[in-house]
């Protein structure tokens, strides 16, 4: 049997347990066409996820969770975001993307992520100076 995931989740089950829900029934087998939970962050960590998987050129969906009326009334900082992505590219992209939720990092996991994604990154989309300087 291969790889499970949530049948309403689309999340890859932890000791039989579906991460988001906590359920632990009603799994499906995963296939080439299905969506897979890869991860969640809050809005100020968005950017570096997002950056890291168009970085490592891997197509993700990206949904908010907390609804557009909360959003509207205190603002996209509180936005809770899930991020999937096909199955297929799951290992690449956990490769790339921590399994962990960003603000749980202690300060020196965050330092030592920042600096190697800082190291893969190359030039940031908004540079146009062949030194990788922001002009």
């Amino acid at each position: 049997m291969g790889t499970l995931i949530c049948a309403k989740c689309r999340a890859i089950p932890v000791d039989g347990v579906c991460p988001l829900c906590g359920k632990n029934k009603k799994f499906i087998e995963a296939g080439d066409n299905d969506e897979v939970y890869l991860t969640s962050c809050e809005y100020i960590w968005s950017r570096m996820v997002e950056d890291a998987l168009d970085g490592a050129g891997i197509r993700y969906r990206r949904h908010g969770t907390r609804g557009s009326g909360v959003i509207a009334s205190i603002g996209e900082l509180a936005e809770l975001y899930r991020y999937y992505v096909m199955f297929p590219d799951y290992g690449a992209a956990r490769a790339v993307v921590p399994d962990t939720d960003f603000g749980e990092m202690s300060e020196e996991e965050l330092l030592e992520y920042m600096e190697e994604y800082s190291e893969s990154d190359g030039c940031p989309e908004d540079c146009d100076a062949s030194d990788g300087s922001e002009e």
